[in-house]
This record gives C-alpha cells, structure tokens and sequence, in this order.
C-alpha cells in the first residue's frame, strides 16, 4: 500500500511518534496559524500526522512542509524544493512532491523522508497546473491538473513519468479559471475539489471512476470569512482524521499576513456531497477540537544565526546580482510575518562591515499590506535586549530595564509594559531573598521602568565557560542555594516560567535568579500543588532547573528549550547521569517525575546531609 502528499504552485510533508489523549475536548480558533501559507494540500501520513503542503511562490527553499497531529497545532518541518532548479506523494519509502510551476513542464521532486534531503528526480513535459495527487487502492497514481478544462492523468508506478492522460471536465457555466485542483476518494467514489477564485466559490465533484463523466455541487461561495476583513475561504483541502471526522482546512486572505490557514469541519449529506458547517451562515472562528490537543514549537522567537545553517523559517529570496531592484537583490533573508500585529526585532553587529557594504532590514509588502520599520537607538549604557525590554547599565551598582518602546505603536507598547509591570509586582511580592537580583524600585513612573542591582560576573552560562571548575562543596551550595530560591518563589505564589542558564546571573560568586517577565503571579491563597499537577506545563521549570543543575555540578553548558522543541525531551537527547552528584534528581527533573518544586526541594535538602 502506498500513500500520499501532493501539491499545488510549490508545496510539500513528515513524520513523528506522538502520544495521544484518548479523546478531544475543548475548542479551538481561526485562523489556525496566523501567517502565509497559501494553497494547502493536506494528507495523512503512514505515522497518522497530518502534512501540509503550501506555496510560497520566488522564496528559497521553496515549498513549506508543515505537520500536526490534531489539525490545529502546526509546525514547519522542511521544505520540499531546496533550490529553485526546479515540485508530492509518498510511494515506497519515497516522498514526492509535483508541481507545474513554469508554466511549461512540470517537477518531481522525491525524498526517503519529508523533511529532506530533497532533489529533483523527474520533469514532465506538460503543466499539471495546480494539481492534486491520489494514490488508489490499487496503488495507481494520478493527477488532476487544469483550469478552464480539468484532466486527469495516470503515472507510471514510480511517478516519475506519465503514461495515459484524458480531458475529463470542463469548469461550471459562468467560471473560467479554476485553481486548487484535489483528488480524494471516499466509500468507492472519486471526488475532485476546486474553487473558482473570482466568485470566492469551491466546487465538489463526484465520479464512478477517475475517467467516468463527473457531476458538480457547489460547496459554498461568498461565505463571510471567520478573521476580520478577511475574504472568503474558497481553496484548500479534505481531510480524515482516524475518529472518522471530516473537515476541510482553507485560507482566508487579510491584512497583514497574507493567506492564514482556517480549519471547518464538514458532514457528508444523503447525496454523496460534502456540507460545511457554518456558524449564523459564516465560517466560524471556533469549532470543537478535531483531535486531543498536541503543542507544537512556538512560531515566533530569537535567532542567533548559529552555525552554518538557516532556521526553517528563514528563507532566501536570492535571484540575481548587481540590481537597483530590492526584490532581485542577493544575500536576502526574509521571515514571514506571524501575529495579527507582528513585530520584528533586530540586533545588527556592523563592526566588521567596510566602506560600501549595505546591510539592513526592509519590509516587503504589495497592495493589500502595509508596513513600517521603526529604527530604535539603543539607550546609553545598554547591555542587555530581551523580550520584554533594555537594560542599561547605570554605574557598578545598579541597571535600569526599560520596556521596549515603538514610537506610533501603542498597542505593542502596552504589551512591553505590562510585561515590566508585571515582573515589578513579582519582584515587590518575593522580596528580599539572596538568591533573587536585588529590586530597588521604580526608576520612571511614567515608563514603568523599573531598577535592579547590578551583577559584576555575568550570566552563568558565561561564567562557566570561563572560570575553573569549583570545588565539589561549592557546588553542591550553588545548588542547595538555586533549588531553595526557587522554593520560595514557589512558595510566595509565582512560578518563573523561563529558567535558563542566562536568567541566572552571578555576583560576587553567589547565583541571582532575574527576569520574570514572563513568570505567572497567582492570588496568595492558591493551591499551587493543584495548579502544578493540572497544568504540565507549569512543570517545565523544573525540567529546565534539572539543566541548571546538571550544568552546574558538570560545570558543562547545558540546555533544553521545551517551548522550542514543543515536548519534553527524548532520553537520547540528554546526557547520563548515572554517577554524578545529584544525578538520580536531575533524572527525576528531566522525566516529570516531580509534581512542585516543593517535591525537589525536599529531595535536595535530604541529599546534602548525606554528602558532608
């Protein structure tokens, strides 16, 4: 048996073990990914994950692969197209991708797995324009292509050439140029899926046989869109979850995005045809959980630029050189947009940059977006820029942290100094503590600003890599100090929500926990041992501290972003601990075998004794 991707302009696919509930709960909202990924092509997977395959048109590495498990939860895991060299199904351990996207031929693209190496394995020569791919049970594979006239064609068994094509239907009187061509089929019938885009219309057609005459059914048109200004979702895909259900994941084209995925569910009626499910006569902005919920990687984040390697989401739009045109200029690389309101934010290092060098940030846009770049001088004395804000150093004392401010953006500056607000009250609420960074107060009450003492040694990331390992009994206190702070921070009602080695800074050799920007400040009589029990992800500090710790007591960097990866750690991916001091705890840190932090801090107290 053989399944499939396929794909429409340029698109793409993966594959993952996922643990899941034993049912769906809850709802969810459109869009469901709030950025560009245009003419979806969804399919099921060998492991049951869903892959997506979108366009994205001049940008390389072309053709975005995205998977979820629950239809509602995506990431980006690779592209089908590594080059414009010119576009999906998987067949025998390979992984296909098919497009037209010239205009004349069309491009095979094959891979052992969806997230690459992929490279370009066929051409055929005529334009299945925006196809659909289906595997039948017999494990023939066609591929239905067309505007005005939609043929379907049969390929030979390794999908690298065609060996029958025939005309098959024309478009519905009143249409012209159809788009989104997709083959299914479903209890012995074929059905073709299209959309006539100027009248924001989807068709639904069924047949016998893929050569036997088809009839149509108008699915929906001109229904109003579930995001603001949005237009009406017309092109996209059918997809089966493993319960049975039905739903078809569209786009809808707004302001400033682009065309951001929204998911429906549909029923099948006494006819054969598919129904979409509407809300008061429009898609609707939520619908129940198609599957249990799976988290995935967040969208958004910083990037360092490490290594030789762009992230996924980073493209390059590299055309040609010695250009006045921005959009065919070299050594471009571009992020789309994520977020009703996105913000970028950048740190350019020009130190090693010459006379006549030009580097910089633009925003690309056409007619229907717009945008600016807001160029913010750092402050003076500015040592540090996270998420929330800029700290300056003030004298060997003390530093100020501003919250971010964007000149005309009131609402991202809101957000800013909520944030810092919300980090004051955390800060005034835990006190006095030696193994929390001093709070002095108020520095601007008109800016929310807020000060705090200085540390003289840095991070400790940093100052591992650059002092000698300390004695055992030094660490094994760096330890019995860091658990017990975190135990009363524990303890006063805040959880810290972002432990990592550079949110812990060193001064006078004692370890101070700073930035709770993003901590979570609960009323004085909650039951925190509930709360940590019912949320998993309350626990993900303790994961992180199992990395301090084992940092620390290794005095080797070591580090695990949950919120990165989207899930906790597989055992291959963490170093042994059989041996090492505190090793069977870090191990219960790193398999969620603590409920609170009070369950570690308890550990820690009855191991200490044990060693001196």
């Amino acid at each position: 048996m053989r399944l499939l991707l396929l794909a429409v302009g340029l698109a793409v696919v993966s594959a993952r073990q996922v643990i899941r509930g034993q049912g769906s709960t809850g709802t969810f909202s459109n869009p469901v990914i709030c950025g560009d990924f245009p003419d979806n092509d969804v399919s099921v997977g060998a492991d049951g994950l869903f892959y997506y395959s979108a366009s994205n048109m001049h940008f390389s590495p072309g053709a975005p692969i995205l998977r979820s498990a629950d239809l509602v939860n995506w990431e980006l895991i690779g592209h089908s197209v590594p080059t414009l060299d010119f576009g999906e199904k998987k067949s025998n351990k390979t992984w296909y991708w098919i497009a037209c996207v010239d205009f004349n031929n069309s491009y095979v693209y094959t891979s052992s797995s969806p997230t690459g190496k992929w490279k370009q394995s066929a051409t055929i020569g005529k334009c299945y324009y925006d196809c659909g791919l289906l595997i039948d049970d017999d494990d023939k594979m066609y591929v239905v292509w067309g505007s005005h006239i939609i043929s379907i064609s049969q390929l030979s068994p390794d999908g690298l050439s065609e060996v029958k094509s025939q005309d098959v239907f024309t478009s519905p009187p009143g249409t012209e140029l159809m788009e989104g061509n997709r083959l299914y089929k479903k209890d012995g019938l074929y059905y073709v899926l299209n959309d006539y885009p100027q009248g924001l219309a989807t068709y639904i057609w069924k047949s016998t046989t893929p050569w036997a005459p088809w009839t149509y059914k108008l699915l929906q048109a001109f229904t109003p869109a579930p995001v603001e200004d949005g237009i009406t979702p017309h092109q996209g895909s059918l997809i089966k979850t493993s319960h049975g259900d039905w739903y078809f994941l569209s786009f809808t084209w707004a302001y400033p995005n682009g065309r951001m995925p929204v998911l429906a569910s549909i029923t099948w009626g006494s006819d054969g045809y598919p129904i979409l499910t509407l809300v008061n006569g429009s898609w609707g902005t939520t619908y129940p959980n198609p599957l249990p919920t799976v988290k995935t990687p967040s969208w958004t984040g910083t990037d360092t630029f490490r290594g030789d390697k762009l992230d996924l989401i980073l493209s390059a739009a590299t055309v040609t050189n010695d250009t006045n045109d921005l959009y065919l200029a070299r050594n471009t690389i571009t992020h789309r947009v994520h977020g009703r309101f996105p913000v970028a934010t950048i740190v350019l290092d020009t130190s090693n940059m010459h006379d006549g060098d030009r580097s910089g940030l633009v925003a690309f846009r056409d007619s229907n977006a717009s945008s600016s770049i807001i160029m913010v001088k750092q402050r003076p004395g500015c040592i540090a820029i996270g998420f929330s804000g800029e700290i300056c150093r003030i004298d060997d004392s003390h530093v100020v942290k501003h919250p971010k401010y964007f000149p005309g953006h009131p609402t991202y500056n809101k957000q800013y100094r909520d944030l810092i607000t919300l980090e004051r009250n955390i800060y005034e609420r835990l006190g006095d503590h030696k193994g929390i960074i001093t709070y002095l107060g108020i520095a601007d009450a008109e800016t929310g600003a807020i000060r705090l003492a200085y540390a003289n040694q840095g991070d400790l990331s940093t100052y591992i890599g650059s002092h000698d390992m300390p004695s055992q009994s030094f660490r094994n206190g760096w330890v019995q100090l860091l658990v017990g702070t975190f135990y009363h921070i524990y303890c006063c009602k805040v959880l810290h929500q972002d432990v990592k080695l550079n949110n812990i800074l060193v001064d006078n050799d004692c370890l101070k926990v700073i930035d709770f920007a993003n901590g979570a400040l609960f009323p004085l009589d909650a039951g925190m041992e509930a709360t940590c029990t019912d949320d998993p992800l309350s626990r993900v500090d303790l994961l992180c501290l199992g990395c301090v710790i084992y940092s620390i007591i290794t005095w080797q960097v070591f580090t695990y972003d949950f919120f990165e990866e989207g899930r906790w750690p597989m055992p291959a991916e963490l170093p042994p601990t059989s041996g090492i001091p505190f090793g069977d705890i870090i191990k219960n840190c790193w398999d969620d075998k603590y409920s609170t932090i009070a369950s570690l801090y308890k550990d820690v107290a009855a191991w200490l004794p044990q060693r001196h």
